[in-house]
């Protein structure tokens, strides 16, 4: 009886987890520093933007949606342009700065850019 109550609990815990979680926040992964985005459609999604410098008043950089409005055409005309997910972009983290997260673009071919998130809108692993 003891274990299948333990069961239950933990099984109760990774539930709660992965719905606290299902929030679609981008994550970066602390053991290879990658950033990654998977947006489920189904689910309501904020936008997430990248700004050059750490101010949500400066140039927009990037933006994550899964809106096709957000995305289609790049609206916001972003430089590194407009993505429902992080699947077709490679994305690593550099540094914390205040409220921001610092992250590099990197496309073979050109020079590394570099984009801020809002610290709050990003999780870490």
């Amino acid at each position: 009886m003891k274990n299948l109550l333990t069961l239950l609990g933990v099984l109760y815990i990774s539930f709660f987890n992965n719905f606290c979680y299902s929030q679609n926040l981008p994550y970066v992964s602390m053991e290879d520093k990658s950033f990654s985005l998977f947006i489920d459609k189904f689910d309501e999604q904020p936008l997430v933007l990248g700004f050059l410098l750490p101010d949500v008043e400066s140039k927009k950089m990037i933006c994550f949606s899964s809106y096709t409005s957000d995305v289609e055409n790049n609206p916001y005309k972003c430089e590194l342009g407009a993505y429902y997910d992080s699947s077709d972009v490679n994305i690593e983290f550099v540094t914390i700065e205040g409220n921001f997260v610092k992250l590099k673009f990197k496309k073979e071919g050109d020079e590394d850019k570099f984009f801020y998130i809002e610290k709050e809108k990003i999780r870490f692993q």
